[in-house]
């Protein structure tokens, strides 16, 4: 009998915006998931949370955002936990005997995931799936390295399909909504209106 398979999304989502939602669709389908877990991070261990938006802003926003993705739910376990979020915590906590784990990674990710708060442990606890969120061949390279790097070492399981990187950023997106520009491209409806209810991002 297959043990079931948790894909874990996690992120600052500050705001989460419809290349988030396809990259968690497109999780779904490479891995043949059975639940995918959005995980939103307190505070990220590897780069500074903006000043946009306060955590449970953005774990609301999560919620309208992945709404509509079949198989996914938005775990408040990061927030409430509290402190950095470090990966290999969250997916001790999601693992149990009957399942299997899988984590989502961009590029910038995974090419560090060996400096990362006990890598050894994040490898031996998930099977790591990466979405370059850049374009062409060099990064392909270097992930490939990376990839051979990290199975010899610690024996890691990687997933590395073709994906097609959204062109914008969170950080672009919240530069646009501080300069007033219209988002209405890049993030669902509830999400826009949730945004200038609260007045995030304004400059």
């Amino acid at each position: 009998m297959r043990k079931k398979r948790i894909g874990i999304y996690g992120g600052t989502f500050s705001p989460p915006h419809n290349g988030h939602v396809l990259a968690s669709e497109e999780f779904v389908r490479c891995a043949d998931l059975d639940e995918l877990i959005i995980t939103v991070t307190w505070t990220p261990p590897h780069k500074q949370a903006d000043n946009g938006s306060t955590p449970y802003q953005r774990l609301e926003m999560a919620a309208l955002a992945f709404a509509s993705v079949e198989k996914a739910t938005v775990s408040d376990y990061e927030i409430e936990k509290k402190g950095i979020s470090y990966t290999k915590d969250t997916l001790e906590h999601f693992k149990e005997e009957n399942n299997e784990l899988f984590l989502l990674t961009g590029d910038d990710m995974f090419l560090t995931l060996d400096t990362w708060y006990q890598p050894e442990k994040i490898f031996s606890l998930a099977t790591v799936v990466c979405f370059p969120r850049q374009r062409g061949d060099a990064i392909l390279r270097k992930i490939e390295k990376k990839r051979a790097e990290y199975t010899q070492v610690y024996g890691a399981r990687i997933i590395t399909p073709e994906y097609t990187p959204y062109p914008l950023s969170s950080t672009q997106i919240r530069n646009m909504a501080a300069s007033g520009e219209d988002i209405s491209d890049f993030v669902c409806h509830e999400v826009m209106e949730y945004i200038k209810k609260n007045g995030l991002y304004r400059s």
